[in-house]
């Protein structure tokens, strides 16, 4: 299938179809003004893609099908290409929390014991605070049993919790990476 033009309707194109279109398509789609798309905005064309053939009756799965690894190999290079050029999305981050700010907190009551709610949300900051967990994926992926949070104590008989990171997480360099060390926190009480 070399240079070919295909005229096919998307949901009625077959495997090999896909694999020569899709990459295709990926490199050279722009926005209106001429830019080339962000890396997460072409995962998420892949992904509205699936969705279309969904509806139309089809689960393909371009970004994790073995059949498709010359659409996944293209998104990788595409990532990488344009994360290297600069072109990722600037994630909002969170504002600091300053002394002041948890103090006023608690002074309100937002931070508290009094009743559940203000025991969740307390409980939600604290084990934030200490334990480095950076979003809302963090603390709901937390685990009881077994636990990711311990209690051991030291050499010198100080007692500290520690949370293990039970998964890894992609690192941005592309669609088949993933950071390989676990995050470890030690808290000290």
């Amino acid at each position: 299938m070399c240079d070919m033009y295909i005229n096919i309707p998307f949901a009625q194109m077959d495997m090999e179809q896909f694999n020569y279109a899709l990459p295709r398509f990926l490199r050279e789609a722009q926005t209106k003004n001429g830019n080339f798309f962000l890396p997460d905005t072409l995962r998420q064309i892949v992904i509205g893609l699936q969705k279309f053939l969904e509806i139309e009756g089809r689960i393909e799965k371009f970004l994790s099908d073995a059949k498709y690894k010359t659409i996944q190999d293209t998104m990788d290079d595409l990532v990488i290409q344009r994360t290297e050029a600069g072109m990722s999305c600037n994630k909002k981050q969170a504002a600091v929390i300053t002394k002041d700010m948890e103090d006023i907190m608690w002074s309100t009551g937002v931070l508290g014991d009094k009743n559940p709610r203000q025991l969740v949300d307390t409980l939600l900051y604290l084990l934030g605070l200490h334990l480095a967990l950076r979003g809302r994926d963090e603390h709901r992926s937390l685990r009881f049993q077994p636990s990711q949070i311990t209690v051991k104590t030291s050499e010198d008989g100080c007692k500290f919790l520690e949370y293990r990171e039970n998964v890894t997480k992609p690192d941005g360099r592309g669609l088949h990476s993933a950071r390989q060390r676990q995050k470890v926190t030690v808290c000290c009480y």
